[in-house]
């Protein structure tokens, strides 16, 4: 229970963040004098943090004496990319944007009976291909992430040779990510050529990280003992869009 609450306290941090966001930028008349009465076209980038939700049980140590379990620790993620904005009337805007989503999850290796924990100095890295169409009405942001899964790795049995030893994890093993993400965007220049956006957002997976039943391939999980794992994720970051002349119109 104290560990469900620990990975609820970023969630709400984020969530008043989102909220004084949208308040700030109610009190703010920008009135569509500049670039955001165009249609937006530019480069967005986040941080932020990455808290799994379930174990990352490791089929590698099965069976092998005193046996730890993988159990999910909070990580990084980061995201990068193009995005595009059109406004339909002076609170209502269509949103796209779309790039590379890579998260970082912790790990932290658990005995068998319960005994401890220690925090492995290696992590998961999973990294996406994403597409999120959205709308945004006045400050809030509401969009659908879609990860296409590129690749990732894995921490694997430590050797004396290679202590921070990984392996790849192909594509084909990782499931394509469906997020639905809300957010809100605090303008901060509206200028004639371009405006600058500070952006806070949160997404939860609707899937895990993994599929069901995964080719026969190395390192591959089988039916029964695939990882439950979401990774839910908050970022904070900037988009900058320039204007395109002759569009929009507000």
């Amino acid at each position: 229970m104290k560990h469900r609450y620990q990975l609820l306290l970023p969630l709400l941090v984020l969530a008043a963040a989102i909220a004084g966001t949208a308040r700030l930028h109610a009190q703010t008349d920008y009135s569509y004098r500049g670039a955001l009465s165009r249609l937006g076209v530019g480069l967005g980038a986040s941080m932020g943090f990455a808290v799994p939700i379930g174990d990352l049980n490791d089929t590698l140590l099965q069976g092998a004496p005193g046996r730890k379990i993988d159990e999910a620790a909070p990580g990084i993620a980061f995201r990068f990319g193009l995005n595009v904005s059109y406004p339909f009337t002076r609170t209502l805007r269509g949103t796209f944007a779309t790039g590379l989503d890579i998260r970082n999850v912790g790990k932290k290796l658990r005995e068998k009976d319960g005994t401890g924990t220690e925090l492995d100095a290696r992590s998961y890295n999973v990294q996406y291909f994403y597409l999120e169409p959205g709308v945004s009405v006045s400050a809030f942001r509401l969009a659908l992430n879609i990860g296409l899964p590129m690749s990732g790795s894995q921490p694997v049995v430590p050797t004396s040779d290679d202590p921070a030893a990984t392996m790849d994890i192909v594509s084909d093993n990782l499931e394509m990510m469906l997020e639905p993400r809300i957010g809100a965007t605090l303008v901060l220049i509206d200028k004639e050529d371009g405006w600058l956006g500070l952006t806070i957002d949160a997404g939860v997976p609707l899937n895990k990280i993994f599929k069901e039943t995964t080719p026969s391939v190395p390192g591959a999980y089988v039916a029964g003992d695939v990882p439950a794992t979401r990774i839910l994720n908050g970022h904070l970051g900037l988009t900058y869009q320039f204007g395109i002349p002759g569009t929009g119109g507000f």
